[in-house]
């Protein structure tokens, strides 16, 4: 340590091991930094000891703060220093490749961290050698070079000492003097930077990969680079794809609600997909009690992914992987495939059930609109009596699909229960876990399609003489319109 002062208080005695490390890839061995701006390091567990403190390159007591041994490299580490005690506010980043024989300074003020902002942190990416991350009193930097050159990465972080930076799993921790903790998310996209991608019109980084889990926030993210706004008359849109190529789940700038429309601006933009198939068809004005509407889509199986985002004649395609839960071991992957074929089948029912509801309010709408203005017209009251027969058929077939008195979720305590009501509450069971369909499941769906398949023929025969009577009526009167399904 360093020299010891005559001053009985202790104040100006710097004696204190300020920092310690164990290197990645050798047990035993450990890099120590002291708070008079030594180095010492053991490779044996601390049998023998070898200060590497280098010569000309920080203050005499400085305080070495951070140490940063490399995941890339035995040998390979780095110092963040300070020397503010002393009134000197300079940034002090060291490293080493080959255990401290031979040394660089990677600040000088003049290189991208200011000469005012002294180094509290360093961190290297645990991915990709040579990218580096600096806390210092006033904010992040960050370097794609090594150390050559800095440049600021202070995004969204308050300008407050960052005191300590971890990079782990693809995201960089920090730690603030404010006593806050702050994550940045997709650190894989800085590895990928480039300077050739500012001149893209579209450039599409490579997501990393993602895991399917019911704890909340896990989804997959796109990050991506417009070098121009789109074309307000062009349309956007981001594809997901399975491993078999097939489109399941699709994003664009036309979608019709919150869970399919996207917005794409000129710079960066960040999208994301929950790691669902697209949902069903939902009739307007559906209330369920089971679910939000619009119903969220089967979850996808674990496997190998692909997005694709299209704006106008440009077009990028990245590959990732969706991950099985790691804590559900017994789980296999043909289970989360079971589970997600049902899922699927379950989607397909429910949306051709929104779909002949949609068409029973629209024949209805036609064959009262037609009515009203035949009798307008002068035509026989006999078309507005039939309109109003044919009218509750319609009705009573859509009744058995959806509850049209509820008016919100709890609302349904209230009706009794429809079709729409019984078959979400079994797909809600399904989808919301992570294992093979259970018989009790698969036991209930097969009761709501043989009640579905009543429902299918009654659909038909309301239908078929809808179209077949007001058409022939519309006829004879000689009324010039058609009704159809549309």
């Amino acid at each position: 340590m360093g020299p010891i002062q005559h001053d009985a208080t202790g104040v100006e005695v710097y004696s204190t091991a300020f920092v310690i490390e164990e290197a990645p890839q050798t047990a035993g061995e450990l890099w120590v930094g002291s708070d008079d701006g030594r180095i010492h390091i053991t490779r044996d567990g601390g049998n023998t000891w070898t200060e590497i403190t280098p010569k000309g390159l920080i203050p005499f007591e400085c305080t070495i703060n951070k140490i940063e041994l490399s995941v890339h490299a035995p040998g390979r580490a780095f110092f963040a220093v300070q020397n503010y005690r002393n009134n000197d506010f300079k940034p002090y980043i060291l490293r080493t490749n080959d255990y401290g024989k031979t040394w660089q300074l990677l600040t000088d003020g003049k290189n991208g961290i200011p000469s005012g902002h002294f180094t509290r942190a360093i961190a290297e990416d645990s991915n990709k050698k040579g990218l580096l991350f600096v806390g210092t009193e006033y904010g992040m930097y960050v370097s794609f070079d090594d150390g050559a050159h800095w440049q600021s990465l202070q995004l969204n972080l308050p300008h407050t000492p960052i005191t300590d930076l971890e990079s782990h799993q693809g995201d960089l921790a920090m730690s603030t003097q404010g006593r806050g903790f702050w994550l940045l998310e997709d650190v894989n996209v800085l590895e990928q930077v480039q300077n050739e991608q500012a001149k893209a019109k579209l450039h599409l980084f490579k997501p990393r990969d993602t895991y399917r889990t019911n704890v909340s926030g896990y989804r997959a993210v796109f990050h991506v680079y417009l070098a121009e706004a789109p074309a307000k008359d062009a349309e956007s849109k981001v594809e997901i794809l399975n491993a078999s190529g097939k489109v399941v789940r699709t994003y664009s700038s036309n979608g019709e609600d919150r869970r399919s429309k996207i917005g794409l601006k000129k710079g960066w933009n960040t999208l994301s997909w929950d790691l669902s198939h697209d949902g069903p068809i939902n009739a307007e004005k559906l209330v369920l009690m089971e679910m939000g509407v619009p119903i969220m889509g089967p979850p996808a199986a674990p496997g190998d992914y692909q997005v694709r985002i299209t704006m106008g004649k440009e077009s990028k395609t990245q590959s990732f992987k969706v991950l099985p839960d790691p804590r559900w071991k017994d789980v296999k992957l043909e289970d989360y495939m079971a589970q997600e074929k049902l899922a699927l089948e379950m989607r397909d029912l429910i949306s051709d059930s929104q779909r002949k509801v949609k068409n029973l309010r629209s024949l209805r709408q036609q064959i009262e609109d037609a009515a009203g203005l035949a009798v307008k017209a002068g035509h026989a009251a006999k078309i507005k009596d039939l309109a109003t027969e044919l009218a509750k058929g319609l009705t009573a077939v859509e009744d058995e699909i959806v509850q049209n008195q509820a008016e919100a979720g709890q609302d349904n305590f209230n009706y009794p229960r429809r079709f729409i009501n019984r078959i979400a509450r079994i797909y809600g069971v399904l989808i919301w876990d992570h294992h093979r369909p259970t018989g009790g499941v698969i036991e209930a769906y097969a009761d709501m399609q043989k009640v579905y398949d009543g429902i299918k023929t009654r659909y038909d025969v309301a239908v078929k003489n809808t179209l077949e009577q007001f058409n022939k009526v519309l006829e004879e009167e000689k009324v010039a319109r058609v009704i159809d399904l549309k």
